[in-house]
């Protein structure tokens, strides 16, 4: 994970409620993002991410409604671990991937996944039944050209499956600098429309995935012009993420409240989220000791904190959840058997 100084900067479109980084980056800035140092699914599958890419394959299985493909092909597939899932789902399917980040790639071919590295349009070995693509689109400058090439990535009866953070509920995607857009149910018909493809359904994530989105279309067969069934609900949803921002801009006075007067405390989590506490709560973050999670970690560090396990504590902490809120209550329950003075912000921010 990295950090930038520079500012957010969100646009938004009222008709349809998508939300797009205000200056976007040129394509070939973007790409510079998966280098060698793009660290992402560059590590051997954990059993936590194993289990999570059986629950993403059941889901998507559940979403093609029936449809069976015979070679399925994932753009943007880190590790191939997912590939892996569907693979143990779908028996005698044809798995292949594509995936710019030179790390992950070497991870799939170590462990026998089909993988070519490179980006969506570079694609030129065949076509698919089933193209996939998870938590990619919102990251490309431009999602018509990423949905066309999966079009074309597919047969003619084939079908393509795009999931994505849900845009329709605000969550924490809106603080990702990386992401380029945010795409609600209208704002991916829409783009689906402009390119040529039909859509068949969505659908919402179960709530153990997060707050999520899988859309399944088609191509357009000869003559047909399907147009986005647009609801007008895009200047509500534009207004409900504009709430949501300002709630993490006042994130850290709370936080601050919370803790009251510790001078030492110790942060939960190692993920996205304890990454955003890091920039939106700096003066909280400062506090900290060290990070820990569950388990044992494989790395040292968590930016400059040390990363341990939560068993190595000896005694009775405060402790500051970093993770997604939708997660918090538990945990928190958990945490405060233990005897640690839990900090949790699940009412203030609610994804």
């Amino acid at each position: 994970m990295r950090t930038t100084p520079e500012r957010l900067g969100r646009a938004a479109c009222l008709r349809c409620g998508l939300v797009r980084r205000r200056q976007l980056p040129l394509p070939e800035e973007q790409r510079a993002i998966f280098d060698e140092a793009y660290s992402l699914f560059a590590e051997k599958p954990t059993a936590h991410l194993r289990e999570r890419q059986a629950a993403m394959a059941a889901w998507v299985v559940d979403a093609l409604a029936g449809f069976r493909p015979t070679s399925t092909l994932e753009f943007g597939c880190g590790d191939g671990s997912l590939l892996e899932a569907l693979g143990a789902m779908l028996p005698g399917v044809s798995l292949r991937g594509i995936e710019p980040a030179p790390r992950s790639v070497a991870e799939a071919r170590r462990r026998g996944v089909h993988v070519s590295m490179g980006f969506a349009e570079q694609l030129s070995d065949g076509r698919a039944d089933l193209c996939l693509s998870v938590n990619v689109i919102e990251h490309v400058p431009s999602p018509v050209d990423f949905l066309c090439s999966m079009r074309n990535a597919v047969s003619s009866d084939g079908q393509i499956a795009v999931v994505c953070p849900d845009g329709d509920v605000p969550n924490y995607e809106l603080l990702f600098y990386d992401h380029l857009y945010s795409l609600g149910r209208n704002a991916l018909e829409t783009l689906c429309a402009r390119s040529k493809l039909a859509v068949l359904r969505t659908q919402k994530a179960p709530t153990t995935l997060g707050p999520f989105q899988i859309m399944v279309a088609r191509p357009m067969r000869d003559g047909e012009q399907p147009q986005p069934a647009i609801e007008p609900e895009g200047d509500h949803i534009v207004a409900a993420k504009d709430d949501y921002l300002v709630t993490w801009s006042r994130l850290e006075g709370i936080l601050r409240e919370r803790i009251g007067g510790a001078t030492s405390i110790v942060v939960f989590g190692n993920g996205d989220v304890a990454a955003l506490l890091r920039v939106y709560a700096p003066a909280v973050f400062a506090l900290a000791a060290a990070c820990v999670i569950d388990g044992e970690p494989t790395v040292d560090c968590f930016f400059d904190l040390p990363l341990r396990s939560y068993s190595s504590l000896r005694s009775p902490r405060v402790i500051v959840l970093g993770i997604r809120p939708g997660n918090q209550d538990g945990v928190a329950r958990r945490l405060n058997a233990d005897g640690h003075r839990v900090v949790r912000w699940d009412d203030v921010v609610p994804a």
